[in-house]
């Protein structure tokens, strides 16, 4: 997980940028404007959710890529083969985008940036990490949302680690 070692919000451009969509099409128009004024030289592609490229209006020179609707794992593989410098999502409390939430995670980049529901971005490195769960503690928070937020990565790496499983048995 490179991410980890990210050294935070940086301002840069990363080179290639892929912009996950796991909100909704007009959250999604904010990220890709905020994305191209902050990494204005940076090659940006945004992944689609199926059914949804007639409403998102995708600016010029953002290249478009359509979930398929089937044959996933051929396509995430075709997408960790692409090597983005830095992967893009929102972390908007939506359960039916899981999957697209795990992506990220899959594809390794060096640096994902997580945006909020207001667009506004955050670099996940361990310091981002840490900000965002420890943030999670407060008078709306507590521990056990704390608790939540600390246990969902492991139980994700988990499910991830029961799929690679499967994939291996299943090749022999």
């Amino acid at each position: 997980m490179r991410f980890l070692l990210s050294r935070g919000a940086q301002t840069d451009d990363p080179g290639r940028v892929l912009i996950v969509q796991t909100c909704n099409p007009n959250l999604l128009e904010y990220v890709i404007v905020d994305a191209r004024k902050r990494w204005p030289g940076a090659d940006l592609s945004v992944l689609l959710q199926r059914g949804m490229r007639e409403h998102v209006r995708l600016p010029q020179g953002v290249r478009g890529l359509d979930n398929p609707a089937g044959g996933h794992g051929q396509f995430a593989r075709e997408l960790r083969s692409e090597r983005f410098d830095l992967i893009a999502f929102s972390g908007v409390r939506d359960p039916g985008y899981w999957k697209l939430r795990l992506l990220p995670f899959y594809l390794n980049p060096p640096r994902i940036a997580l945006y909020d529901r207001h667009a506004r971005p955050a670099d996940l490195g361990l310091a981002g990490l840490l900000a965002t769960l420890l943030g999670s503690v407060g008078p709306t928070g507590g521990p056990k949302r704390l608790l939540r937020r600390l246990l969902a990565p492991l139980i994700a790496g988990g499910l991830l680690l029961y799929l690679w499983y499967e994939r291996a048995r299943r090749a022999r």
